[in-house]
């Protein structure tokens, strides 16, 4: 999000990461482990469909510490590796925001 005067919400934020949302421009920021992104709602919600896909088919690994799980990008040779756990704190950090931005919205309709 470019720097303005919206008063954005932090979603979640702990030692692993934080999801920020602006209810003005409908932004998002991601930040976890390493990796940072500032995405469209539409953007967001395809991201968490994808962690949610991948952590439904890697997150039961017995090995559940390495970092094995590959999450491609739009750009050519660039992923992101994570780890089991890591799929289930990111999965768990998204779709939560995402359920409280819906819940949001729909009581500011009322």
């Amino acid at each position: 999000m470019a720097h303005h005067d919206h008063q954005a919400t932090i979603l979640h934020k702990d030692q692993y990461g934080y999801l920020v949302y602006c209810p003005k421009c409908y932004g998002f920021q991601i930040a976890y482990g390493t990796f940072f992104l500032n995405q469209s709602l539409e953007d967001m919600e395809s991201f968490t469909s994808t962690v949610n896909r991948y952590y439904h088919k890697y997150g039961l690994r017995k090995d559940r510490k390495r970092r094995d799980v590959y999450l491609e990008t739009p750009y050519a040779g660039f992923g992101i590796l994570l780890s089991s756990e890591d799929l289930e704190r990111l999965n768990t950090m998204l779709q939560n925001g995402l359920l409280i931005v819906q819940a949001r919205d729909r009581i500011s309709q009322q």
